[in-house]
């Protein structure tokens, strides 16, 4: 069992982050660029079949249905058992099928299987955990990386249907797909450096004598705070506000009472005892209230 190595939180929007950023980059280019270069295809196998416009059409049409549908489970399950690494680099390989099986397929109906489903398959599992590593490794510059990596599918769109169109002039159709698959196989490289990145904030809510709900990280900081204190349990009410990745911003209310409630019960208790004297004196010598004064 291989194990790759992983990145920390550090690596957010620094270092390795751009790293991964190109790989995100060189995924969109493959891609957008099969995406929107489909219709140099179109054309020649309607040349090599013989068939009608409208049923590669129907092609186009179910591949864009299988994407779509093919999203939940990519997102709902694929996430869930499987890192976003070894995702892009599986799309790689299924990528790898959908051009070899588009270049030796006997009819156009086998294209419905190759070019719709495998194709659609190939695209989403590297297309959006491709979308989660960018999220993941950038917070500030989100919107700066996923301009970056549309750069990149752009520039497919723009390059890759020339690089096709000399393809066919010098390779036909059965090479033109051959070298299309080794694109894909680019996705391994690319998969290979999409670390998966470990938090090193991990959120534990505890709930407090007061029944405040609290960070693992809020507790941290109350007891640093509290540490500072001459006596811990001097302090009995406090309130926590603005906590952000893990960090304590304020400790308010802060009542140093024990001691002054200690104070005023024996305050209390030595006016009783006197109140006490005072009446069983009069008592005794049954004085009247005109003579105490």
């Amino acid at each position: 069992m291989l194990n790759f190595r992983k990145s920390s939180s550090s690596s957010v929007e620094r270092g390795w982050a751009w790293i991964v950023l190109l790989g995100c980059s060189v995924e969109y280019f493959v891609i957008l660029g099969m995406f929107k270069s489909f219709g140099l295809f179109f054309v020649q196998f309607q040349r090599k079949y013989n068939t009608s416009a409208s049923v590669l059409s129907l092609i186009l049409s179910v591949q864009n249905i299988i994407a779509s549908f093919s999203s939940f489970i990519i997102m709902g399950v694929g996430t869930r058992y499987f890192t976003e690494r070894t995702m892009v680099m599986f799309a790689g390989l299924i990528g790898l099928g959908c051009c070899i099986g588009n270049a030796f397929a006997p009819s156009a109906e086998v294209l419905f299987f190759t070019q719709s489903f495998l194709f659609a398959v190939s695209a989403m599992t590297a297309h959006l955990p491709s979308m989660l590593m960018i999220s993941k490794y950038f917070e500030r510059r989100r919107g700066m990386a996923n301009s970056i990596a549309n750069v990149g599918g752009s520039l497919g769109g723009f390059v890759l249907p020339f690089f096709l169109t000399f393809l066919f002039s010098e390779y036909g159709l059965e090479g033109t797909l051959i070298i299309a698959g080794g694109l894909f196989l680019q996705f391994l490289p690319a998969g290979l450096i999409m670390r998966p990145i470990e938090r090193d904030i991990h959120i534990n809510e505890e709930k407090d004598r007061n029944g405040i709900v609290l960070h693992k990280e809020d507790k941290e900081c109350t007891n640093n705070l509290l540490s500072n204190q001459t006596d811990k349990k001097n302090v009995i009410e406090y309130e926590i506000q603005g906590t952000y990745n893990g960090s304590c911003t304020s400790l308010h209310k802060t009542v140093n009472t024990e001691r002054k409630s200690n104070s005023l019960v024996n305050i209390n208790s030595n006016q009783n005892n006197e109140h006490r004297e005072e009446i069983e004196f009069i008592g005794k010598y049954k004085l009247k209230p005109h003579e105490l004064l």
